[in-house]
């Protein structure tokens, strides 16, 4: 939640400060607010943004606020675009609801985001178990889909260790994740698991109720596949 508040509001800025720009040059008159151009410049907009979307989010919020902003210059017979204070407005009605998710997210219905990342984390494991012990297409399928969901939780934790780097702690849920994937690189180069690896891999998933030592046992599960 606060990721992707962050996201929003970064994004949200960002398109503000080029709106505003853009207000200096488009006025009534101007040939982009006309029918046909202001189409297709929107579904052109639209597009890219729902492109870069996958990258990360705050794209979104940049191509909203453009929309926006031309979408404003031709709403009330054809009147120039809002005024760029109306669009700093809508940064701090951003940011007040960023506040309210957060609030409701941490007093509400608290939700530990390390906790998802363990639980995904285990379901992927147990699959990864599953394919060792028996390699086929259904079982290549439920680890490749508890591989999807695991990454879908990587984004905020892969940003907060661009931001803390001095952490030397094995304790990073980003890190565990790319553990997690290169155990699974290595096991899908060679199913068949050794006994050393098979006593690793179980003691790599009971870690899961121990978060200092998921980085350990992950480490450690690698290793013995690295050693076969």
């Amino acid at each position: 939640m606060l990721y992707k508040s962050g996201l929003r509001v970064v994004g949200a800025a960002i398109g503000t400060v080029v709106a505003s720009a853009s207000l200096i040059w488009l006025t009534p008159a101007h040939p982009l607010l006309e029918g046909p151009v202001l189409v297709v410049t929107l579904l052109v907009i639209i597009g890219v943004g729902l492109w870069l979307r996958e990258w990360t989010y705050a794209a979104w919020a940049v191509v909203m606020t453009l929309v926006i902003t031309l979408l404003r210059g031709v709403a009330i017979h054809g009147e120039a675009a809002a005024p760029a204070d109306q669009l700093w407005i809508r940064i701090l009605a951003i940011i007040v609801g960023a506040v309210c998710g957060l609030a409701a997210s941490w007093f509400v219905l608290p939700v530990r985001s390390e906790g998802v990342v363990r639980r995904r984390i285990a379901d992927a494991l147990a699959a990864l178990s599953s394919y060792a012990g028996n390699p086929n297409p259904l079982t290549d399928h439920e680890l490749a889909a508890s591989l999807d969901r695991l990454d879908e939780v990587a984004p905020p934790w892969n940003a907060l260790e661009r931001v803390t780097t001095w952490r030397r702690t094995l304790r990073k849920p980003g890190q565990w994740i790319r553990l997690v994937h290169e155990c699974v690189t290595l096991v899908r180069a060679q199913p068949e698991l050794s006994v050393a690896a098979r006593r690793a891999l179980g003691s790599a998933r009971k870690s899961m109720r121990e978060p200092e030592a998921i980085g350990e046992r992950l480490l450690l599960f690698r290793g013995e596949l690295q050693a076969r």
